[in-house]
């Protein structure tokens, strides 16, 4: 079995997901992407990283694994969260877009505490697929 152990290891794992959920899989979404601008990303991300970090702090703190630990594995996940709910190619699959934010934040947190990675991910998504759904009910009720 596979197992995340080392922060680095966590991080290019995150990387690789966001990478991907930013990728313009078509070429409308490719001149959408381009659309956007290098202003709004980085916006987009400094506020995921800002928000990130201080829940990941507040959480470090809590648990007792340390507050900049939590901040920097929250900085990081934040961006990644952040990026997916921009990101183009997702605009047209909000399921998909929660269910991979919330694999995205469960990896994060699970990290902060030192749990199981890949179980933080499937609860994560678990969690994310169910907002999702339950957010697109509402919305056409």
């Amino acid at each position: 079995m596979v197992t995340l152990r080392t922060p680095t290891t966590f991080l290019l794992a995150l990387l690789a997901c966001n990478l991907l959920a930013a990728a313009p899989l078509s070429a409308q979404a490719a001149t959408e992407t381009k659309a956007l601008g290098a202003k709004e990303w980085l916006k987009t991300g400094a506020i995921g990283a800002g928000v990130g970090a201080g829940v990941g702090a507040a959480t470090g703190a809590i648990s007792g694994k340390g507050t900049l630990r939590g901040a920097g594995i929250g900085a990081v996940t934040g961006v990644g969260a952040a990026v997916v709910e921009k990101a183009p190619v997702m605009q047209n699959h909000p399921l998909i877009k929660r269910t991979v934010q919330g694999a995205i934040v469960g990896t994060g947190g699970a990290a902060i505490l030192d749990k199981n990675k890949w179980g933080g991910a499937a609860v994560g998504a678990g969690a994310g697929a169910g907002a999702g759904v339950l957010g697109e009910l509402l919305k056409n009720k």
